[in-house]
């Protein structure tokens, strides 16, 4: 059993949410990322998601070469996000404006009314400090406020530790 599958406590499972596969890139918690979106099932997804509470999950695909996967094509874990702004464009496809808001683990996946839903639980994030961590914590902080400085256009939320 894989380690992320024992960190799943069955209580925490979530009601579903439609599913939109993405091959070249990764979405992360914590960022806002545009995508452009234009297979039928990806389009499918974000209407469905539009049309409930505009969430969505985002979840990567093992092999980008693959036009329509299967369930067995995406992985287990994926990022719960909200769906910002959707743009649609003249040649069908839609730009879509996500917030990645958490990671999470995908549970029942299932290929209906051209689309993929699954149910899901928030992945238990684990916050790991140990003195190495924190040196590299002070490290990076100082290396940004270095850039920070040098003039570049930083909001200064983002410059405060």
């Amino acid at each position: 059993m894989p380690k992320s599958a024992r960190l799943v406590n069955p209580q925490n499972i979530r009601a579903k949410l439609p599913v939109l596969p993405v091959r070249d890139t990764v979405h992360f918690p914590g960022v806002i990322q545009t995508l452009l979106v234009g297979r039928d099932m990806s389009v499918r997804a974000l209407q469905i998601a539009l049309n409930k509470d505009r969430e969505v999950i985002v979840v990567g695909q093992k092999d980008q070469l693959i036009e329509e996967p299967k369930g067995s094509d995406l992985y287990p874990i994926g990022t719960l996000s909200e769906v910002l702004h959707v743009l649609p464009l003249p040649d069908g496809t839609m730009r879509v404006v996500l917030r990645g808001m958490a990671r999470a683990h995908l549970h029942k996946l299932s290929f209906r009314a051209r689309s993929f839903s699954t149910e899901y639980s928030l992945a238990q994030e684990q916050e790991v400090k140990t003195p190495n961590t924190e040196a590299l914590i002070r490290e990076a902080v100082a290396v940004f406020q270095q850039a920070a400085n040098l003039g570049i256009n930083i909001p200064p939320k983002s410059a405060k530790p």
